[in-house]
């Protein structure tokens, strides 16, 4: 998420790491990468390693806590609010992809007007 609770609802988000949590829930996630959320996972995976293992593309990357200390966790880890450390105090985004409108996949800048912000 950005700062000051502002997120994003396109493809950009995923490589600034300022997606709206619920940016999949739209239908926007990042092809090229494996995914956190595409995995199906709601939160820090707890299993072992082989299970926490994010899918949907063709990178190798983890959903756990323990990615963090490794450095293979999955661009998308934060959208399944699991954080490095489990108390964290970091605070949820406002914003929303399907609040602001969003409704089909990601959005695209096709409008001056746009700004994909949630």
């Amino acid at each position: 998420q950005g700062s000051g609770g502002v997120c994003f609802c396109d493809l950009l988000c995923y490589s600034y790491d300022d997606c709206c949590s619920d940016i999949a829930d739209i239908g926007c996630v990042a092809q090229q990468e494996s995914s956190c959320v595409a995995a199906g996972f709601s939160g820090c995976c707890t299993f072992n390693e082989l299970s926490c293992q994010g899918t949907g593309g063709s990178t190798s990357c983890y959903c756990d806590q323990y990615c963090y200390q490794v450095g293979d966790c999955c661009n998308d880890i934060k959208n399944i609010s699991c954080y490095e450390n489990e108390n964290s105090t970091t605070t949820t985004e406002d914003g929303s992809c399907v609040t602001a409108g969003y409704t089909d996949g990601c959005c695209n800048y096709s409008t001056p007007s746009t700004t994909c912000q949630g």
